[in-house]
């Protein structure tokens, strides 16, 4: 049960991370039609979709590339982050929400993977 609440709570989490940086700070993040299209619902569904791609898929990718990681001192490790950004681009406009959501330049990518994982590590911590 303290698990499924953990994850329900970065799926939140998660969810309104994408909702205020495309808000605030659209340079980085644009959500169209806007923001404000975002519903309870939505939050949700995004939130999961990114939680997924973030925590799941992106630790799956780091565990077999482990030796490359290794090998490059870590820089794989940021281009693992912009891939798990655009992954999560690319699944949620393929579901056909209501919303699209854009990354516009590869640097906007990589200040929202490090955005993200600062604010995921100090949530973590709590």
């Amino acid at each position: 049960m303290k698990i499924l609440s953990r994850i329900l709570a970065l799926v939140l989490i998660n969810g309104y991370i994408v909702y205020f940086i495309g808000k605030y700070l659209p340079s980085l993040l644009t959500i169209k039609p806007s923001p404000e299209a975002f519903t309870p619902e939505l939050v949700l569904i995004v939130g999961f979709v990114f939680w997924l791609v973030n925590d799941v898929a992106k630790a799956i990718v780091r565990f077999f590339s482990l030796p490359l990681i290794w090998l490059t001192l870590w820089l794989i490790s940021l281009i693992i982050n912009v891939l798990a950004i655009y992954g999560f681009v690319y699944v949620v406009n393929s579901l056909k929400l209501w919303v699209e959501i854009l990354v516009p330049s590869l640097f906007a990518a990589f200040a929202l993977s490090l955005l993200v994982s600062i604010i995921n590590l100090f949530f973590k911590k709590i």
